[in-house]
């Protein structure tokens, strides 16, 4: 998904999202420039992807894809830096995703700017969360807080076991 400011998202309606982000063109720079400009304006271009997000207040269900193919390994970096999710980064801007009851991260970590705080701000905005899929949680103390503060929350987690992918969810199916 390509995310231009400049431009309203036309439909608010959409209950199903998923996509990848990616950042708008813009020229190459040369590997000893200084990117601190670059990647501000990329954040900037997050929270305006954050607060279109926000406005989707009938989502029921959100993922969100890295697309690794066609873009360089600096473009694929950045994406994931700027997606952190954290409340600086403008996840505040989603609090009223009340409805929202899947949060999916396709081949990517839960994202590294998802905290305590963060959890603790999803849990008290998004109610009707009742799953959240990612592809390994490497916070350990975000993993023990799911599991003791929010243990109602399907936890899905694909992490390399020798050279397979095993599926883990929490809370155990009885």
């Amino acid at each position: 998904m390509l995310v231009d400011p400049q431009r309203p998202w036309v439909c608010t309606e959409l209950e199903v999202f998923g996509g990848c982000f990616l950042l708008p063109s813009r020229p190459s720079l040369p590997s000893n420039s200084n990117e601190v400009d670059d990647t501000e304006s990329s954040r900037q271009v997050g929270k305006v992807f954050m607060q279109r997000l926000g406005q989707l207040t009938k989502l029921r269900s959100l993922a969100q894809d890295v697309n690794k193919r066609g873009f360089s390994h600096r473009d694929v970096k950045m994406e994931l830096e700027i997606m952190t999710w954290s409340l600086s980064s403008g996840l505040m801007y989603m609090a009223g995703l009340a409805n929202l009851q899947s949060l999916r991260f396709l081949d990517r970590d839960l994202p590294k700017g998802i905290g305590i705080p963060e959890m603790e701000f999803i849990k008290r905005h998004w109610h009707n969360l009742q799953e959240l899929e990612c592809y390994e949680i490497k916070d350990a103390e975000v993993h023990h807080w799911l599991q003791v503060e929010w243990p109602e929350l399907k936890v899905k987690t694909k992490q390399p076991a020798g050279g397979r992918l095993i599926q883990l969810l929490w809370p155990p199916l009885d």
